[in-house]
């Protein structure tokens, strides 16, 4: 872990050669007061000096591609209740929360690479509202802050607004976070506490925090396309009576000196308040989920009585698998209660690597570290349709590098592995061609959508993690898009047509002259080469050179005359490839 003293130093350095190119805006609690409006613009790089509160009745407005660093130490945004922001980045110019010696926008590769899995380095970001809690008194502090700084204080008491609006956090990044203020008081990357769902939260990353990604206390708001990356402790953790919806979650844990600086913990901590009788129950819904672990981390945790509910999603690499709490003691109130009555379920979801030695990708064996901890918890799991399935995706690795670490050597040829790609690629249990509309009919709400996949990520769509987050950014992404080999002239399908994404696989391809064809998607314009190499390493043929813009494109492939066999076939675009296997037949 990065200590603070040297960060403190780069941090006075990166000052300096952040001034040349942005004016530096140095933010302290004082910069914007209550009732005041303020906006930051992405031509200054914001410092936070110290926790920064967005007061009642002030509205912070972000501009697109705007840099806001915390300075080492306990430095935080909080929006406080009745306050509001507004950070409404873009795919292209996402809003990014970082640390010192980061500069997102002008890319110091040697920081990147000293420092890609740090953390501590700062505070987070907090929102505060004025929704239910089911504490006693309808309030509570928030962890992180102070109790005696009473703007840290959220809820509606007796008369919450389930409804309250604290603003928009969209294409948000959130950097390096985690401070640890005291034993079991550390920041989380994103806190809400008693959040509305007049709130909007979409496309927001958590990246390398020391605490938890995302943590929930109470509150009703709806969040999707969720990001939590190589976090310290949990991914998505919630609390005190949270009620919101969900969709499109993903989180990626890894070993500690791998690609996080520290072990993750459990994907789900979900608890459901302080007091096991509290109402309302924590019943959130989520759909849509991808959790990845690191083979030495736990699933989903429930626990102090809350429900939820998990449809539609991918569970791959955990030890341990759903863990849900009981009391010895009778007539008490619990989360196995909560799922007898069918309020806490996980519902038409896949498993893979889940489980410890031999009770790997079991339901459940007596004495066996399995995918369920009682046989109580197995019969749910049978019952709602979920499935234990090696389904093939893009790209997986348990132990993902940044993109500078993935060149490895193959037959003397220098290739890169394949970054993370978590979409199917095939029909099969993760794509189907019937919509799931279960979540949808279950959520009254409107909020989550219709699909026609299971987990956080479409086989027939662009990946929605390349270009805002810091995944990308460091190279664990793979940045050339779907790739296919079909004959040219049909439909491009997924579900039907040999895909060039699996790397693990050897599609056989009739590499004849106008019998076969490449369609690629480009998220912005490129030089792309499609090359053919021998198993020896030798080029065979360069199938295509040409610039494209963003886009799809279908190029006509010609390997006539080249002697059957097994060959390596590499796309590139700008600086970023994709090498796969694949045989060639005539």
């Amino acid at each position: 872990m990065k200590q603070i003293g040297f960060l403190q130093k780069v941090g006075i350095l990166a000052l300096t050669a952040a001034a040349a190119h942005a004016a530096v805006v140095q933010v302290n609690d004082d910069w914007i007061k209550a009732g005041e409006s303020k906006t930051m613009t992405k031509n200054n790089i914001y410092v936070l000096t110290d926790m920064v509160f967005v007061d009642s009745g002030a509205v912070l407005t972000i501009e697109p591609g705007t840099v806001i660093k915390g300075m080492p130490g306990a430095t935080a945004l909080v929006v406080a209740p009745r306050g509001k922001i507004m950070a409404e980045g873009t795919a292209a110019q996402p809003i990014i929360f970082t640390a010192m010696g980061d500069n997102p926008l002008d890319s110091n590769e040697q920081w990147d690479k000293d420092n890609y899995n740090a953390s501590q380095l700062w505070g987070g970001v907090i929102l505060l509202g004025r929704a239910t809690v089911n504490t006693t008194t309808g309030y509570k502090n928030i962890e992180g802050i102070p109790t005696s700084e009473t703007r840290g204080i959220f809820g509606g008491g007796q008369n919450p607004d389930d409804n309250d609006n604290s603003g928009v956090l969209r294409y948000v990044s959130i950097r390096f976070g985690g401070y640890v203020i005291g034993v079991n008081n550390e920041i989380n990357g994103v806190t809400l506490g008693g959040v509305g769902r007049g709130t909007t939260i979409e496309f927001v990353e958590v990246y390398c925090n020391s605490d938890d990604g995302f943590e929930w206390f109470g509150g009703t708001v709806n969040a999707r396309y969720l990001v939590a990356a190589f976090c310290g402790d949990d991914a998505f953790d919630w609390d005190d009576g949270y009620r919101g919806r969900g969709q499109f979650w993903f989180s990626v844990q890894s070993r500690l000196g791998e690609a996080g600086s520290q072990y993750g913990d459990k994907a789900g901590e979900h608890d459901g308040g302080d007091n096991y009788g509290a109402t309302p129950y924590a019943i959130p819904i989520i759909s849509n989920a991808t959790f990845f672990g690191h083979g030495a981390n736990g699933l989903l945790h429930f626990r102090e009585n809350t429900g939820g509910k998990y449809f539609n999603s991918y569970f791959r690499n955990f030890e341990s698998g759903i863990i849900i709490e009981k009391l010895e003691a009778a007539n008490v109130e619990d989360c196995i209660k909560r799922m007898a009555v069918g309020e806490l379920f996980i519902k038409n979801s896949v498993f893979w690597d889940v489980g410890l030695g031999s009770g790997k990708n079991l339901w459940y064996k007596e004495g066996n570290v399995c995918i369920a901890q009682t046989p109580q918890i197995r019969d749910s799991l049978v019952v709602w349709n979920n499935t234990i399935s090696n389904d093939s995706i893009a790209s997986f690795d348990p132990y993902p590098k940044p993109g500078w670490r993935r060149n490895r050597v193959i037959s003397g040829f220098q290739v890169k592995e394949p970054g993370i790609d978590p979409r199917p690629t095939k029909w099969g249990n993760l794509a189907f061609q019937t919509p799931y509309t279960e979540p949808a009919d279950a959520d009254s709400s409107g909020f989550i959508k219709t699909t026609y996949f299971k987990g956080a990520f479409s086989p027939y769509e662009q990946l929605w993690l390349r270009g805002w987050t810091a995944l990308d950014h460091y190279g664990y992404v793979e940045r050339l898009d779907t790739v296919f080999l079909h004959d040219p002239g049909k439909p491009v399908d997924v579900r039907q047509v040999a895909g060039i994404r699996a790397p693990e696989e050897a599609p056989r391809i009739n590499l004849t002259a106008n019998r076969s064809a490449a369609t690629f998607t480009l998220a912005s314009a490129a030089a792309v080469s499609i090359r053919l190499y021998s198993a020896n390493g030798r080029l065979a043929r360069t199938l295509f050179t040409g610039v494209k813009p963003a886009g799809m494109h279908e190029v006509p492939l010609d390997a006539s005359g080249l002697p059957k066999g097994t060959y390596f076939c590499r796309f590139e675009a700008g600086q970023r490839s994709v090498t796969v296997r694949l045989s060639i037949f005539q």
